[in-house]
């Protein structure tokens, strides 16, 4: 099986052969000679799409064969034509490097280290050891961007077992007999991920926190970054403009302006 989302993350497009097909319940579970669904892992969603026009509902890996569901059988055909949902997969792609950026900012400024992530369909979080303050997240968000404007390349690995072990690792290494890929953002991090991340931090845009709170004895951090961010930017712009609008004031004036209303109301 080969792997063709670790050698070119933006392919879009492949041709592959059927090697097997297993049916279970009502289902089609198609194994190629290779592909460029990623099955998901590191945290981040497996990849949707197409095989020959029909729907691939999911995707997932199993004693090293990777499988695509689809609802009808295409067994009939020797090579097949498939195609990802670019935008789920880009999506993923922001999400999943910007929470490594963020990981790897918390951890140089501060050595606060990550001990869990959870990248959903909306908002994505990431757990930081220790109570974080106001101050210290900015600073991390700053820093992030920074790296995001630097343009810095990224890159993903299989290091040999002697390289692996000279190798400082933000986290310790996962307990599997699977080989360990490694991803390295310049001189700011360098983790083990199976995930599939953009080659430069560019592609981000932007990384932007939505919020923080205290979980247990760690800080979690909502954020958003890529198109999530950009479209979370414009929204709120335009909140703000028609708040304005509304009020008659400038931005600057907004929050008095708003403040006097409720002094009106409560007196």
């Amino acid at each position: 099986m080969e792997k063709l989302y670790y050698i070119d993350q933006y392919l879009k497009e492949f041709e592959a052969k059927i090697i097997y097909v297993k049916k279970i319940d009502d289902k089609f579970h198609i194994a190629l000679d290779k592909t460029a669904f990623f099955p998901g892992g590191g945290g981040q969603c497996c990849d949707i799409g197409e095989l020959n026009g029909i729907k691939v509902l999911d995707v997932y890996e199993e004693n090293r064969e990777i499988y695509h569901v689809v609802s009808q059988d295409i067994s009939d055909s020797t090579i097949v034509k498939g195609k990802i949902d670019w935008d789920r997969r880009e999506d993923g792609m922001h999400q999943h490097l910007a929470q490594h950026v963020l990981s790897g900012c918390f951890f140089k400024l501060f050595n606060c280290n990550t001990v869990s992530i959870h990248l959903g369909k909306d908002i994505s979080t990431v757990d930081i050891i220790g109570n974080l303050t106001e101050e210290k997240i900015r600073k991390a968000e700053k820093m992030a961007n920074d790296i995001i404007r630097e343009n810095i390349s990224v890159e993903s690995f299989v290091p040999t077992e002697k390289e692996l072990e000279n190798m400082n690792l933000r986290r310790d290494l996962p307990n599997t007999e699977e080989e360990i890929r490694v991803v390295k953002i310049g001189d700011l991090d360098i983790n083990a991920c199976c995930g599939v991340h953009p080659k430069r931090t560019l592609d981000l845009k932007l990384i932007k926190i939505k919020k923080y709170e205290k979980n247990k004895n760690n800080t979690r951090i909502e954020f958003l970054s890529g198109e999530r961010a950009v479209k979370d930017s414009l929204y709120k712009d335009k909140m703000l403009k028609d708040i304005c609008n509304y009020l008659s004031s400038n931005e600057e004036e907004a929050l008095n302006s708003i403040k006097n209303l409720k002094s009106n109301i409560d007196a």
